[in-house]
């Protein structure tokens, strides 16, 4: 197993998420603002994009998903315009025979153009509701706080086309609703925001902000009632309330706090539609440009969020939600000498060929290791429950293992049945909504 836990994190390791993730052995910086996803990284996000892949496709969304290529020709930015706008940020360079290429930080060119190639779209084909999850760069000046602002990234992107601002707008919607069950099932308090549509643009954007001490984003609130925006779009930060739509009747006050970004929605309207020529027909042959959406949710971000949130960590390490853990639980063995040693091994193998196939279980067979090194790496590693198997387990009468439940910290004594049902139920409660 491919585990390299740490004691000292680096120290460019600002943030709790960067420095957790590198000593328990999740990530390995390659160069600024790029790492190496290592074997439990990949569990997780593999974990967060499957959660993502049967939100998006529940009716009524059901979105598809697609791939699209990581290298983007330049001439596709320069027809919607952004290939001088978007910044230094948009990495562009040249194959051998002398085109100009970028990598994609974003695709809007890239699937508006994929539309259009397949001509005029009809009202029964309508909607087009598209996504993908793949990963995407972005140049960042100073990326900074690991996983949080990093030059390459894990994204899902969705995209939608629609006859009618109207019909935009329901998909829109739907959208968020998804948003919303994602995010409660890896049990995320989050608040959308409005927001400024920035490079993408847009008529209507909103981000899904989490609070979070290391956000870089500053987010404005009403104290009394339901109104809430990004800074950079809110009328007034501080102060009494006198937003219009805030449930508060002007009588709150604005505050401010921190927030971190991980999913944002745009309606876009006609602008990339009109660039690109991806048009409708309606039942009188009167074409006219689709209107778009676009939708992301930064994946690996969120891998990172989960443990800036609150709960998400403590002094000894990670505390993953347990529908994202890379498994289930790890099971331990109590020291002591050879004959003892191989006794405890014994009832960890023979608790772990009873547990349930469909239990995801890391047996740790350093034997000789002292049981505080293995309880330390298990806690910062984050395993939501903990199985250390000692004394008690060869007890012929009534045999028991510790349970330590991560999250709470609480240690029960079961026997292996016990074990096996509490497991199972956790499943269960950590299973889709």
């Amino acid at each position: 197993m491919l585990l390299r836990a740490v004691k000292e994190a680096p120290a460019q390791a600002v943030s709790k998420s960067h420095a957790l993730l590198t000593r328990a052995g999740y990530v390995q910086q390659s160069s600024a603002g790029m790492f190496r996803m290592l074997p439990f990284a990949e569990r997780v996000l593999a974990k967060l994009e499957a959660i993502v892949d049967e939100e998006l496709r529940r009716a009524p969304l059901r979105a598809e998903k697609l791939r699209l290529p990581l290298v983007t020709r330049s001439e596709l930015w320069e027809k919607s315009g952004r290939l001088g706008s978007y910044g230094e940020e948009l990495l562009r360079f040249k194959d051998r025979r002398g085109t100009e290429f970028c990598l994609g930080p974003t695709f809007e060119e890239e699937i508006t153009d994929l539309v259009a190639s397949y001509g005029v779209q009809s009202s029964r084909d309508l909607p087009i509701k598209v996504y993908q999850t793949t990963m995407k760069f972005r140049d960042e000046l100073r990326p900074r706080f690991g996983l949080l602002r990093g030059r390459e990234f894990l994204m899902m992107d969705m995209y939608s086309f629609h006859e009618t601002e109207a019909c935009a707008l329901e998909t829109y919607a739907d959208v968020c609703d998804a948003y919303a069950r994602i995010f409660r099932r890896l049990g995320v308090a989050y608040d959308r925001v409005n927001a400024d549509g920035g490079a993408i643009g847009g008529s209507i954007t909103h981000e899904f902000q989490v609070p979070a001490e290391m956000g870089e984003d500053e987010v404005v609130y009403c104290t009394s009632g339901d109104f809430v925006a990004n800074v950079e779009v809110a009328a007034s930060s501080e102060g009494p309330c006198t937003e219009p739509s805030c449930s508060c009747g002007g009588n709150g006050e604005l505050a401010r706090r921190p927030g971190i970004e991980i999913g944002h929605t745009f309606l876009l309207g006609t602008k990339y539609a009109e660039a690109f020529a991806a048009e409708s027909v309606d039942s009188k042959q009167r074409k006219s440009p689709l209107v778009m959406g676009c939708y992301g949710i930064g994946i690996s971000r969120l891998m990172a969020v989960l443990i800036e949130a609150e709960g998400g960590s403590d002094e000894d390490g990670i505390i993953w939600p347990r529908a994202v853990a890379p498994f289930d639980c790890v099971v331990l063995t109590a020291p002591g000498n050879a004959k003892a040693r191989e006794a405890y091994a014994q009832e960890a193998r023979g608790l772990c060929d009873q547990l349930p196939e469909s239990l995801e279980v890391v047996l740790d067979d350093r034997w000789k290791d002292s049981l505080g090194h293995k309880l330390a790496e298990a806690k910062l590693v984050g395993y939501p429950d903990i199985i250390i198997v000692g004394k008690r387990a060869l007890d012929e009468s009534t045999p028991q293992v510790e349970l330590i439940d991560r999250a709470t910290g609480e240690v029960r004594l079961l026997s292996v049945s016990e074990v096996a049902a509490h497991l199972a139920a956790s499943r269960r409660t950590s299973s889709p909504l």
